[in-house]
């Protein structure tokens, strides 16, 4: 990983002391241009950067079916970071992040756009990390209560003996360790070139407190710093909207709410220029990155609510003869607070309504735009002093479009043909928005390419006839892929997990099979499965009442929780912020529950909405957004109901309970790669 540069050795572990001990003006812009692919991002700056393209070539060759559910282009911007060569991205990038004269990095901003995008979508990840440099006593640049910011991009790695080998710091000599209570660092290891290092990426900007110094002994200084959660001013602008809400009348917080789902071709950041705080839940197991919250002082729950409800409004589903149904919505959207006043005048789609609505139809996609124009008028108040307050209040005024879209993207009546189904139950949507369905009553699965209006049977027999052999299945109710492309697939009646390599409709039982009994080789009507990043699989073994774990190989399981919660459980998610916690949807109990491994009972119970129905009503599929928000499709209501983390009361945020539901008992969730949702009907 060293490169040479001017004569001297340095790795990105280890280049801290190139940081400027200076304020300097905020890294901004970037966010205002067009999100496009690597290869575009790159063209500006080809006189720059020696061999970018050959480079950025390779990075997106391996980065083939990229983890964390980034496209191709997001996993090889952050590959290209990683990669070292004598004057590479990593080395120039940071170089011009530190100069004064921000203009220097406008060639730069169509891949500061890409590169970042793709590490927001990344979870952000609260740990210890350590960094530092060789040679060189810093403990008198960082005094102990100093705030600084670091404006390069900082790597860092989360196991201290990387920095001991030989090739960093070594363990003898003059030296400077960094020990950082790290609150937004984000895991790049799926996405790097060098993968054995457990490097986490600190984002340019970031803002720290030196909490104290430690003279070590052997020449070895150590300097402990913390993350600051709330700094007064952001440093680097996020490269799509992210909005905060905060439920100030309770004594715990709601998290952040999920970035304005939008078109990665059109994603362009608009929010009010004096919303300039930045807050964070105070849930320690998953910290939220949340740049530009704006202080909301009187805002109660139902406003809350009803501001989510307003942003997720194209989340309806088209009103149209189909009966079964996958649709998908997407939006471009303005962001605003729920400080901000709104006045609408929206069109809709019936008979008796005059509005300027344009209707496409085809055999197999329905598709309704809707425009409308909205002005916004947004205030936020910030008070300067504890003992006599001064208020300033700034007004900016705005006219936005709004386009709204929701299609169906997959399926019209039911039936057996390339652009039917008949009871799907699960979605999975892959980095380059592929949608795989299964067909529950057609005993196969179906996948259905961006854009196409008809899927290809990829596993089972696609006219719907079950079997027990390898190329056929029997109600598959789930299915996950793994990071080399492999999907595993839940046989629901033939009580086994399917795995299927990539390319191949012949599958090899991993899990499960005939015996269907209670013994540790076999499951007896399995209903869910989920991944770890170690291809470690987790089986809902519904009948059983229990969840499994198969390690990669291996030829029978073990249990890690037992239950009779368990029982008429349909999905299963890991939890995204602990290793050994699973939640589980119940449709018999109507409830969530989030389960730790080891124990009989429940760590957490989730039932509780802010909405008439006040309780889940026949939950089942369940998916998270990139910062930790917990989607649920409450089927028995006819709704979407979102968790934020940290909270036990969840919100409405599409459908609804009347006598004509916009959605018609949803099953399954997914989102893509731009936070687009999709359910099944």
């Amino acid at each position: 990983m060293p490169f040479s540069s001017a004569g001297n050795t340095f790795t990105r572990l280890t280049d801290v002391q190139l940081e400027p001990d200076k304020f300097l003006s905020p890294i901004e812009g970037h966010e205002k241009v067009q999100l496009v692919s690597l290869e575009q991002a790159i063209q500006p700056l080809l006189s720059i950067v020696p061999d970018i393209d050959r480079r950025a070539f390779i990075a997106l060759q391996r980065c083939q079916n990229p983890a964390d559910n980034l496209t191709t282009d997001e996993s090889a911007a952050i590959f290209l970071y990683t990669m070292e060569w004598p004057n590479c991205v990593y080395l120039l990038l940071n170089e011009t992040l530190t100069k004064e004269d921000r203009n220097q990095l406008l060639p730069w901003f169509s891949y500061l756009k890409l590169l970042l995008t793709a590490l927001f979508k990344l979870p952000s990840t609260k740990c210890t990390v350590w960094r530092g440099v060789k040679g060189l006593d810093l403990t008198t640049k960082y005094p102990e209560n100093k705030t600084t910011v670091w404006w390069r991009f900082s790597s860092s790695t989360t196991t201290v003996k990387v920095l001991e080998s030989a090739q960093f710091l070594g363990q003898h000599g003059l030296r400077t360790m960094f020990n950082i209570e790290c609150l937004n660092g984000k895991v790049i290891k799926n996405h790097s070139n060098y993968q054995q290092e457990n490097e986490v990426l600190l984002l340019p900007g970031t803002q720290f407190e030196v909490i104290s110094h430690l003279n070590a002994g052997n020449g070895l200084q150590i300097i402990h710093m913390k993350e600051l959660e709330n700094p007064r001013y952001i440093m680097l602008e996020p490269p799509f909207p992210i909005v905060t809400f905060q439920h100030v009348a309770s004594s715990t917080p709601i998290a952040s709410s999920p970035a304005v789902p939008s078109s990665s071709a059109t994603r362009i950041a608009q929010h009010a220029t004096t919303a300039a705080q930045s807050t964070r839940s105070d849930d320690d197991s998953m910290p939220h990155y949340t740049p530009f919250a704006s202080s909301l002082n009187d805002i109660d729950l139902d406003e809350t609510a009803h501001e989510i409800k307003t942003r997720f409004e194209q989340l309806r589903k088209v009103t149209t003869t189909t009966t079964t149904t996958i649709t998908i919505t997407t939006t471009t959207s303005t962001t605003t607070t729920a400080t901000t006043s709104t006045t609408t005048t929206t069109t809709t789609s019936t008979a008796t309504t005059s509005s300027t609505t344009t209707t496409t139809t085809s055999t197999a996609t329905t598709t309704t735009t809707t425009t409308t124009t909205t002005t916004t008028t947004t205030t936020v108040t910030s008070t300067t002093s504890t003992t006599s307050s001064t208020s300033t209040s700034t007004t900016t005024t705005s006219t936005t479009t709004t386009s709204v879209t929701s299609m169906v993207v997959a399926g019209t009546t039911q039936g057996t043909n390339v652009n039917q189904f008949t009871n799907p139950t699960c979605l999975y949507i892959d980095g380059n928005g592929t949608l795989y369905i299964c067909d529950y009553d057609n005993n196969r699965i179906q996948k259905w390419d961006n854009g196409a209006t008809s899927g290809v049977t990829v596993a089972g027999n696609s006219g719907g006839t079950s079997g027990q052999t390898s190329t056929l299945l029997n109600s598959p109710i789930d299915l996950v892929f793994d990071k080399s492309g492999y999907m595993y697939v839940v046989d629901y009646q033939n009580h086994r997990v399917q795995r299927f390599p990539p390319n191949s409709n012949i599958g090899t039982t991993v899990a499960g099979g005939p015996g269907r009994t209670n013994s540790f080789t076999d499951l007896e009507h399995p209903t869910a499965i989920d991944i770890d990043s170690n291809s470690n699989i987790y089986i809902l073994d519904m009948h059983n009442y229990r969840i499994m774990k198969w390690t990669s190989n291996a030829t029978s399981g073990t249990s890690v929780i037992n239950s009779s919660l368990i029982n008429y459980s349909h999905d299963l998610l890991l939890s995204p912020s602990s290793s050994n916690q699973v939640y589980t949807s119940n449709d018999n109990t109507g409830n969530i529950y989030l389960w730790t491994f080891g124990n009989s009972n429940p760590t957490l119970t989730l039932n509780q909405v802010n909405d008439t129905e006040n309780v889940l009503n026949k939950p089942m599929g369940m998916a998270f957004d990139p910062y930790g928000n917990l989607y649920v499709a409450d089927s028995g209501n006819n709704r979407i109901v979102m968790y934020y983390a940290n909270s036990t009361v969840g919100i409405v945020v599409a459908g609804d309970n009347s006598t004509t539901p916009v959605l018609d008992n949803p099953t399954d969730i997914a989102f893509d790669s731009n936070l687009n949702l999709a359910k099944s009907l």
